[in-house]
Protein backbone atom coordinates (compact mmCIF):
# COMPACT_ATOMS: atom_id res chain seq x y z
CA UNK A 1 0.00 0.00 0.00
CA UNK A 2 1.24 3.48 -0.90
CA UNK A 3 0.59 5.94 1.93
CA UNK A 4 1.04 9.64 1.26
CA UNK A 5 1.18 11.63 4.48
CA UNK A 6 0.81 15.32 5.28
CA UNK A 7 2.76 16.86 8.14
CA UNK A 8 -0.19 18.84 9.48
CA UNK A 9 -2.17 15.62 10.02
CA UNK A 10 0.73 13.52 11.32
CA UNK A 11 1.68 12.76 14.93
CA UNK A 12 4.50 10.59 16.25
CA UNK A 13 5.19 8.74 19.47
CA UNK A 14 8.18 9.04 21.79
CA UNK A 15 8.50 7.10 25.02
CA UNK A 16 10.57 4.85 27.23
CA UNK A 17 11.26 1.21 26.51
CA UNK A 18 10.82 0.30 30.17
CA UNK A 19 7.27 0.83 31.39
CA UNK A 20 5.40 -0.07 34.59
CA UNK A 21 4.37 -3.73 34.69
CA UNK A 22 0.71 -2.73 34.33
CA UNK A 23 0.29 -0.62 31.19
CA UNK A 24 -3.51 -0.45 31.25
CA UNK A 25 -3.54 3.09 32.65
CA UNK A 26 -1.08 4.27 29.99
CA UNK A 27 -3.11 2.59 27.25
CA UNK A 28 -6.36 4.15 28.47
CA UNK A 29 -4.87 7.65 28.61
CA UNK A 30 -3.27 7.18 25.20
CA UNK A 31 -6.51 5.97 23.62
CA UNK A 32 -8.32 9.03 24.96
CA UNK A 33 -5.64 11.38 23.60
CA UNK A 34 -5.54 9.67 20.21
CA UNK A 35 -9.32 9.74 19.87
CA UNK A 36 -9.28 13.50 20.44
CA UNK A 37 -6.55 13.95 17.82
CA UNK A 38 -8.38 11.79 15.29
CA UNK A 39 -11.58 13.76 15.86
CA UNK A 40 -9.61 16.98 15.27
CA UNK A 41 -8.30 15.75 11.91
CA UNK A 42 -5.10 13.77 12.54
CA UNK A 43 -4.83 10.74 10.25
CA UNK A 44 -1.23 9.49 10.34
CA UNK A 45 0.58 8.13 13.39
CA UNK A 46 4.27 7.27 13.41
CA UNK A 47 5.87 4.74 15.75
CA UNK A 48 9.48 3.62 16.02
CA UNK A 49 8.76 -0.05 16.61
CA UNK A 50 10.74 -0.35 19.85
CA UNK A 51 9.57 -2.25 22.92
CA UNK A 52 7.73 -0.36 25.63
CA UNK A 53 5.79 2.76 24.73
CA UNK A 54 6.27 2.38 20.97
CA UNK A 55 4.58 -1.01 21.12
CA UNK A 56 1.73 0.18 23.36
CA UNK A 57 1.14 3.15 21.06
CA UNK A 58 1.19 1.09 17.85
CA UNK A 59 -1.30 -1.41 19.27
CA UNK A 60 -3.54 1.45 20.37
CA UNK A 61 -3.55 2.92 16.84
CA UNK A 62 -4.37 -0.48 15.37
CA UNK A 63 -7.24 -0.85 17.83
CA UNK A 64 -8.64 2.58 16.99
CA UNK A 65 -8.27 1.90 13.27
CA UNK A 66 -11.17 -0.52 13.61
CA UNK A 67 -13.36 2.45 14.64
CA UNK A 68 -11.63 4.99 12.38
CA UNK A 69 -10.61 3.07 9.23
CA UNK A 70 -9.18 6.21 7.60
CA UNK A 71 -6.27 6.52 10.05
CA UNK A 72 -2.87 5.02 9.24
CA UNK A 73 -0.06 3.50 11.30
CA UNK A 74 3.40 4.29 9.90
CA UNK A 75 6.33 2.35 11.33
CA UNK A 76 9.68 4.09 10.96
CA UNK A 77 12.37 1.62 12.01
CA UNK A 78 16.04 2.55 12.57
CA UNK A 79 17.35 -0.64 10.87
CA UNK A 80 16.13 -4.04 9.73
CA UNK A 81 17.66 -6.05 12.58
CA UNK A 82 16.16 -3.96 15.37
CA UNK A 83 14.53 -6.96 17.07
CA UNK A 84 17.45 -9.37 16.67
CA UNK A 85 18.20 -9.71 20.41
CA UNK A 86 14.66 -9.41 21.72
CA UNK A 87 12.72 -12.15 23.48
CA UNK A 88 10.55 -14.47 21.37
CA UNK A 89 7.43 -12.89 22.86
CA UNK A 90 8.51 -9.35 21.95
CA UNK A 91 9.57 -10.44 18.47
CA UNK A 92 6.16 -12.03 17.87
CA UNK A 93 4.37 -8.82 18.85
CA UNK A 94 6.79 -6.77 16.72
CA UNK A 95 6.24 -8.92 13.63
CA UNK A 96 2.47 -8.78 14.12
CA UNK A 97 2.55 -4.96 14.29
CA UNK A 98 4.73 -4.79 11.15
CA UNK A 99 2.32 -7.06 9.31
CA UNK A 100 -0.67 -4.91 10.25
CA UNK A 101 0.96 -1.50 9.78
CA UNK A 102 -0.08 0.56 6.77
CA UNK A 103 3.51 1.44 5.90
CA UNK A 104 6.97 0.38 7.11
CA UNK A 105 10.00 2.61 6.55
CA UNK A 106 13.59 1.54 7.27
CA UNK A 107 16.06 4.34 7.94
CA UNK A 108 18.99 1.99 7.32
CA UNK A 109 19.42 -1.59 6.15
CA UNK A 110 22.05 -2.18 8.85
CA UNK A 111 22.72 -0.68 12.26
CA UNK A 112 24.68 2.57 12.21
CA UNK A 113 25.66 4.84 15.06
CA UNK A 114 23.21 7.51 13.95
CA UNK A 115 20.28 5.44 12.68
CA UNK A 116 18.15 6.06 15.79
CA UNK A 117 18.95 9.77 15.67
CA UNK A 118 17.96 9.89 11.98
CA UNK A 119 14.74 8.05 12.75
CA UNK A 120 13.89 10.62 15.43
CA UNK A 121 14.68 13.48 13.05
CA UNK A 122 12.45 11.82 10.45
CA UNK A 123 9.59 11.97 12.94
CA UNK A 124 10.23 15.56 14.00
CA UNK A 125 10.57 16.81 10.43
CA UNK A 126 7.47 15.02 9.20
CA UNK A 127 5.05 15.61 12.08
CA UNK A 128 3.19 18.45 13.73
CA UNK A 129 2.48 16.65 17.00
CA UNK A 130 4.55 14.58 19.45
CA UNK A 131 2.72 12.20 21.80
CA UNK A 132 5.12 11.19 24.53
CA UNK A 133 5.46 9.12 27.67
CA UNK A 134 8.24 10.84 29.58
CA UNK A 135 8.96 9.97 33.21
CA UNK A 136 12.69 10.62 33.53
CA UNK A 137 15.22 13.11 32.24
CA UNK A 138 18.43 12.39 30.41
CA UNK A 139 16.93 9.72 28.19
CA UNK A 140 16.75 9.54 24.42
CA UNK A 141 13.03 10.19 24.72
CA UNK A 142 13.64 13.38 26.67
CA UNK A 143 16.11 14.62 24.04
CA UNK A 144 13.70 13.91 21.19
CA UNK A 145 10.82 15.65 22.97
CA UNK A 146 13.01 18.64 23.79
CA UNK A 147 13.99 19.11 20.14
CA UNK A 148 10.40 18.71 18.96
CA UNK A 149 9.18 21.22 21.54
CA UNK A 150 11.82 23.91 21.11
CA UNK A 151 12.43 24.21 17.37
CA UNK A 152 11.44 27.81 16.56
CA UNK A 153 9.44 28.14 19.80
CA UNK A 154 11.76 30.87 21.03
CA UNK A 155 11.36 32.86 17.81
CA UNK A 156 7.85 32.19 16.55
CA UNK A 157 4.40 31.30 17.82
CA UNK A 158 2.24 28.95 15.78
CA UNK A 159 -1.56 29.19 15.93
CA UNK A 160 -4.23 27.20 14.07
CA UNK A 161 -7.67 28.53 13.18
CA UNK A 162 -10.59 26.46 11.90
CA UNK A 163 -12.19 28.54 9.14
CA UNK A 164 -15.57 26.91 9.75
CA UNK A 165 -15.51 28.08 13.37
CA UNK A 166 -14.22 31.57 12.57
CA UNK A 167 -15.95 32.82 9.39
CA UNK A 168 -15.49 36.51 10.30
CA UNK A 169 -11.76 36.02 10.81
CA UNK A 170 -11.51 34.14 7.52
CA UNK A 171 -13.27 36.97 5.69
CA UNK A 172 -11.07 39.57 7.38
CA UNK A 173 -7.88 37.99 6.06
CA UNK A 174 -9.30 36.89 2.70
CA UNK A 175 -8.93 33.14 3.22
CA UNK A 176 -10.53 31.48 0.22
CA UNK A 177 -8.88 28.05 0.39
CA UNK A 178 -6.96 25.89 2.82
CA UNK A 179 -4.34 25.46 3.98
CA UNK A 180 -3.50 29.16 4.15
CA UNK A 181 -0.49 30.28 6.17
CA UNK A 182 -0.12 33.91 7.22
CA UNK A 183 3.08 35.25 8.75
CA UNK A 184 2.71 38.16 11.17
CA UNK A 185 5.27 40.35 12.89
CA UNK A 186 4.27 43.03 15.37
CA UNK A 187 0.70 42.72 14.15
CA UNK A 188 1.57 43.27 10.48
CA UNK A 189 1.22 40.66 7.72
CA UNK A 190 4.64 39.89 6.24
CA UNK A 191 3.74 37.04 3.92
CA UNK A 192 0.84 34.80 2.97
CA UNK A 193 1.00 31.38 1.34
CA UNK A 194 -1.82 29.20 0.04
CA UNK A 195 -1.58 25.45 -0.44
CA UNK A 196 0.67 22.73 0.92
CA UNK A 197 4.32 23.64 1.50
CA UNK A 198 7.24 21.31 2.25
CA UNK A 199 9.01 21.75 5.59
CA UNK A 200 12.22 22.96 3.92
CA UNK A 201 10.32 25.73 2.15
CA UNK A 202 8.64 26.82 5.39
CA UNK A 203 11.97 26.84 7.20
CA UNK A 204 13.46 29.08 4.51
CA UNK A 205 10.51 31.45 4.88
CA UNK A 206 10.95 31.55 8.66
CA UNK A 207 14.67 32.22 8.34
CA UNK A 208 13.91 35.02 5.91
CA UNK A 209 11.31 36.68 8.12
CA UNK A 210 12.67 36.14 11.62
Amino acid sequence: MTVKTTRLKTAFFAGHRKLPSNTEQISAALEKELTALIESGYRFFGAGGATGFDTVAALCVLKLREMYPHIRLILVLPHRAQAKRWSKKNIAVYEDIKERADKVVYISDEFTRDCVYRRNRHFINGSSMCICYLSREGSGTEKTVRVARTEYSDRARFCKVNVDDEPELSARFGIASIPTLIFFKNGEILKKTVGYREKDELEETLKELL
